[in-house]
């Protein structure tokens, strides 16, 4: 890992003590600045974080609760005209065609924890960590870890006889960072490989469809914590 990202990742952990837990690195934003997927240790939420510097040299960390332009798109490209992904538009810029995939039960006024356990059903090769929001709108894009290993990807739910009694889900995974750019272990674990070091499998990778109950049996798992 070069000096300067381990510097970049040592500096976001530090600011973020105590109030967001890293669990990864996203990539670099159009100025170079590193981005790192985190978690509010308060409310549960994910986040993204960055070192930020003021006029007089002062570091502080920057948190954002939505995905915009200042966070490194996926890896990937569009699946239809096969453009670089360039943000994280719910529609590709060249093809117009949809990116952010099916909304799935949350239509129908379930709740984010129900969306999430969905999603986990059908992505059983994958921790799912959470989900986000786009800022422009759209479906909201989930992260996840590979099982075993620890690059971060960008899961796009699909869904299949959408509004049917019962529905197969599915979905698909993109990688945040290429190889090249993947950052060292987060979390001082020395036992863990760094990222990259797993073998993984050609992105995007899709999983296979898992049918699932109705919306009218997606209750709201209330105990459930994101």
């Amino acid at each position: 890992m070069a000096g300067s990202d381990r510097e970049s990742l040592s500096a976001v952990q530090g600011l973020a003590a105590g109030r967001h837990e890293v669990l990864g690195p996203l990539g670099q934003d159009s100025a170079g600045v590193p981005a790192f997927l985190g978690r509010d240790l308060r409310t549960g939420r994910l986040v993204v974080l960055k070192q930020t510097r003021s006029g007089a040299g002062r570091e502080s960390l920057h948190v954002i609760e939505r995905l915009d332009d200042s966070v490194p798109p996926p890896a990937g490209s569009c699946p239809f005209c096969q453009t670089p992904f360039s943000n994280w538009d719910p529609t590709c810029p060249q093809c117009q065609n949809d990116l952010s995939g099916s909304p799935g039960p949350i239509e129908t006024g379930n709740s984010p924890q129900a969306m999430l356990e969905a999603v986990r059903k059908a992505a059983p090769g994958f921790e799912v960590l959470g989900m986000m929001p786009r800022a422009i709108g759209g479906a909201p894009v989930f992260f996840a870890r590979e099982s075993g290993g620890t690059d971060l990807v960008a899961l796009r739910l699909e869904q299949e006889n959408p509004g049917g009694t019962r529905s197969g889900l599915s979905v698909v995974a993109t990688r945040m960072m290429r190889p090249k750019l993947q950052y060292g272990t987060v979390g001082g674990d020395s036992s863990r490989p760094p990222w990259g070091a797993v073998p993984s499998p050609p992105f995007p990778m899709r999983t296979a469809p898992v049918t699932t109950p109705g919306p009218s049996s997606l209750t709201d798992p209330a105990a459930e914590k994101i």
